[in-house]
């Protein structure tokens, strides 16, 4: 374990950001391992979009009207996450100067983005979320990074080596990723109830795709969510969607899903999966290029649409907002059956997350400060 307020404190460069909070926290289901899943949202109004160096803001109120709000300037942006400030958006480039960008949305026309400075211990981001106590970074080569959600002081850094995926299910922690040693590679199922040391409850080191596969602009790899009662691992090597038990990692069930994953959202009963080929990783060759759909309840496969670099899903009110090459895809859905409302050429990008306004009060701090 290594803390982190102690190896960040010698850094000469600081970020200063404006604390924003939220009138109601979201959590909305996107392509990252959201605090609550199957939490209900009622006014999602904006999709943000990371679109390799530009954060964008989508006004979707009227989702076969989109406008776009803002692009703003940013170092590689391949994912995004929604946060009480408003947005999270990693660097891709892990020998770049910046880790990530925090952007405040309090005014969607004219966001304000942050750079979060790279260095040890930081290089690259694979997952996100935050919950009621925590911010979760999970780092492709570093292990997992947790801040607290009101200081945004860095608390500590765990596990070392990869971190792929992760979700947070009744207080437990599960995580795909591999130790420094390679000695384990898989699924692992952690209490956290000492955020700082973290106990190991049990692991499944057979059935879980748990490296990464880096191309010039994203890194591939497995993807963990839930819908409150199993977890769910888009796998990447095998294109399979596992229905895991939570409590002892074993698998359940599978579907294949025919394609490599790049983005997983569960909502409602059903789960949202892009997938695309790895244009340089023999392996990953084969497949198809769409979003899929996945009822939970049967485990079987009830659609598919092709789209060109899928790369990034979020749903919201019966709605399915999809990112590829060319465009924002905006779906309706019933019963897992999606229709095409629109397809927005200025949304076009590498992932997606949905947000409720920001409502800004007016105090700043230091990120990453003691």
């Amino acid at each position: 374990m290594k803390t982190l307020k102690s190896a960040y404190s010698s850094a000469t460069t600081k970020v200063i950001i404006i604390a924003l909070l939220l009138i109601q926290m979201i959590a909305c289901t996107d392509n990252n391992s959201a605090a609550s899943s199957d939490s209900s949202e009622d006014n999602a109004i904006y999709a943000y979009v990371a679109a390799d160096s530009q954060f964008q803001v989508i006004d979707i109120q009227d989702p076969s009207a989109p406008t776009l709000l803002s692009s703003t300037p940013t170092d590689s942006s391949f994912l995004v996450e929604t946060f009480p400030f408003g947005a999270i958006v990693p660097s891709f480039s892990q020998f770049g100067t910046t880790y990530l960008d925090t952007v405040s949305t309090f005014d969607p026309v004219n966001p304000v983005a942050q750079n979060f400075p790279s260095g040890a211990p930081f290089l690259r981001v694979t997952d996100m979320y935050y919950d009621d106590e925590f911010i979760f970074i999970g780092d492709e080569y570093r292990g997992l990074h947790v801040f607290d959600l009101n200081t945004f002081g860095l608390e500590v850094s765990i596990l070392d080596y990869d971190t792929m995926s992760f979700t947070r299910l009744n207080g437990d922690m599960y995580i795909i990723h591999q130790d420094a040693s390679v000695n384990f590679s898989g699924l692992q199922k952690y209490d956290f109830t000492d955020i700082s040391a973290p106990v190991l409850i049990t692991s499944n080191g057979t059935d879980i795709d748990a490296a990464s596969y880096p191309t010039e602009e994203r890194t591939h790899h497995s993807w963990i969510e839930h819908d409150g009662s199993f977890l769910y691992v888009a796998n990447l090597a095998d294109k399979k969607l596992k229905k895991i038990d939570p409590t002892t990692l074993a698998v359940l069930t599978e579907v294949d899903i025919q394609g490599h994953v790049t983005s997983l959202a569960i909502q409602d009963g059903y789960a949202y999966i892009t997938v695309q080929p790895h244009a340089s990783e023999p392996t990953l060759l084969t497949g198809d290029d769409a979003v899929k759909v996945v009822d939970l309840a049967t485990m079987t496969l009830v659609d598919s649409k092709a789209l060109v670099e899928a790369s990034g899903v979020a749903v919201f009110d019966n709605h399915v907002y999809v990112v590829d090459s060319s465009a924002l895809h905006i779906y309706s859905t019933a019963s897992g059956i999606l229709t095409l409302v629109t397809s927005f050429t200025d949304g076009a990008g590498m992932d997606v997350a949905l947000a409720k306004e920001v409502e800004l009060d007016a105090v700043s701090f230091t990120f990453g400060s003691q």
